[in-house]
């Protein structure tokens, strides 16, 4: 119930008893990081590719594809305006190298007033473009660069920063789609908290829900001096404040009828784990640095070690003071990867605890260095690297029609389709390692045999990866698989198994194992719902 003032003159304040007030969490579009509803705030010097990071998400979005944690966007409209950047040049090319559907691609060209036409201005024409937004009913992401162009006056007036951006607050709140506005770093800002280092620092903060911060990693702490740049969180007031991605700028080359385009695109690393500042000391160097890249280098090898299954944990920790980990800096690397501790199963009271990686972990929990190899099965997982970088926007370009329903399902609906059940039958045909299980009660100690169709002997034939690899090999399939569907729409089952067969091929041409391994792993994979998983 609504309550005005003790007298009712049509006048005064309206207040609501919060126990009637629906509580409801924020929906994300990439959990922690971009939300449904919300101003968000994209920050960086020039040349760290923040604007490329920008059109890579909204790519990602326009396709329904893979974000950089492994999860699926909802395919959805993406509208985008650009003061700073030529869109025949710059912004349509860059969206196309990272394999964007332009047809869910708007870009905001100019504002049309009384049957004339002249240039957009995002004070003033906010509450048209929120209009035009609202009759396109599916726009999930606007893209506003810079954002300073809504901030008139004195950046460094916080009152003033706030007043100016609230009419974009109350665009995103009423048409529910995600802003995402850019902006610059102030100059000589390296030691300040992350939130100071933005133009508009605290005004901008106060406004914004998730504010991100794109920086080179200077040190080369990350792989090659200025290789790689990190992106964290200057500010969260919705999600984890934790965090942050590796990614760098490759080049890209567009196939047109015009002839061939020089672009640009954004490859993704790994995950980083810590906080902002620990993070950024890492790229930039410094004492606190220092100590978090200890971390992070334990950590680094927690996960090479634990990366083919789990170990018993004094072993774990010989090898680490033999490698110069001290205790409490892998205590910390433990933390941060998340390591599972549990009894050996089988071995009584006096069983020893084994150290495992999370699922979440393996296949892509090492950061890349600068000695990264060939594209390998874990350089996909983790991090792409080599000439296929550039491929998927040859695909995506001139693209014809798609037949995929919009990508709705989010990983827990993914991980169902492959759940254990489902996978177990690649594990049980692999011919290269068969161990006689002779009772039933040894089958518990076998991790690879989910399913005992008989009492008597079992034969149990042990693999390489375990299931959460084996997932991370169907993802990058079925993303094989999409991008091939984008391009050349299947006409009927036969010929959709012909697409399914060559985008397997095309993974397992690059994962370095046996021909009798591939085939078999092949000849289970070409079986698995395709048109399902690619949603």
């Amino acid at each position: 119930m609504f309550a005005s003032g003790p007298k009712n003159t049509g006048t005064g304040v309206i207040l609501e008893s919060a126990q009637n007030i629906q509580m409801q969490s924020p929906e994300g579009i990439w959990k922690d990081w971009l939300y449904w509803g919300k101003v968000h705030l994209l920050a960086g010097a020039p040349s760290t590719g923040k604007t490329t990071v920008a059109l890579n998400l909204a790519a990602t979005i326009s396709s329904g594809g893979t974000l950089p944690d492994g999860t699926y966007s909802r395919r959805a409209r993406v509208v985008i305006w650009s003061s700073e950047d030529g869109i025949e040049d710059t912004v349509v090319p860059r969206l196309a190298s990272a394999g964007a559907d332009l047809r869910n691609i708007e870009v905001v060209r100019m504002t049309e007033e009384k049957w004339l036409r002249r240039p957009f201005d995002p004070v003033s024409d906010l509450p048209l473009l929120e209009q035009r937004i609202g009759d396109l009913r599916d726009v999930a992401l606007l893209i506003i660069d810079s954002i300073a162009d809504l901030m008139p006056g004195s950046p460094g007036n916080n009152s003033k920063v706030r007043k100016s951006l609230l009419p974009l607050v109350g665009l995103a709140e009423r048409t529910g789609c995600a802003v995402l506005g850019l902006t610059h770093v102030v100059k000589a800002s390296k030691k300040k908290h992350p939130l100071e280092r933005i133009i508009g620092g605290v005004g901008l903060g106060a406004v914004v829900r998730v504010a991100m911060l794109v920086v080179r990693d200077d040190s080369g702490c990350f792989g090659a001096v200025r290789e790689w740049s990190v992106l964290v969180k200057a500010k969260a007031n919705i999600c984890r404040e934790d965090g942050g991605f590796l990614y760098r700028t490759v080049g890209a080359q567009l196939q047109t009828q015009q002839g061939v385009v020089e672009s640009s695109c954004i490859q993704w690393g790994a995950a980083l784990p810590g906080s902002a500042m620990d993070i950024l000391n890492m790229a930039e160097g410094g004492e606190r640095g220092a100590a978090a890249s200890k971390v992070h280098q334990a950590g680094d090898f927690l996960t090479r070690t634990l990366q083919a299954g789990a170990m018993p944990a004094s072993e774990v920790q010989a090898r680490a003071a033999d490698a110069g980990i001290s205790e409490a800096t892998l205590r910390r690397a433990r933390e941060q990867v998340g390591i599972e501790s549990h009894k050996q199963r089988g071995a009584g009271s006096a069983s020893s605890y084994l150290w495992a990686l999370p699922a979440s972990a393996i296949g892509r929990g090492t950061p890349p260095t600068r000695n990264f190899g060939e594209p390998d099965i874990w350089g996909r997982v983790g991090v792409s690297v080599g000439p296929r970088v550039a491929q998927p926007a040859r695909r995506y370009v001139g693209a014809s029609s798609s037949s995929f329903r919009p990508a709705e399902h989010g990983t827990e609906a993914f991980d169902a389709l492959l759940a254990p059940a489902a996978v177990s039958s690649i594990f049980a045909s692999q011919g290269e390692q068969v161990e006689q299980v002779e009772q039933v009660e040894q089958v518990e100690q076998v991790e690879q045999v989910e399913q005992v169709e008989q009492v008597g002997q079992v034969k149990q034939v042990q693999c390489d990866v375990d299931d959460a690899v084996w997932q991370s090999l169907v993802r990058i399939c079925v993303d094989e698989y999409r991008g091939l569907r984008l391009n050349r729409p299947y006409s009927d089952e036969a010929d959709e198994y012909s697409v399914r067969e060559e985008a397997v091929d095309g993974v397992l041409r690059e994962t370095p194992a046996s021909d009798g391994w591939k085939a078999a792993v092949k000849e289970r994979l070409v079986k698995l719902n395709f048109v399902e998983l690619a949603g």
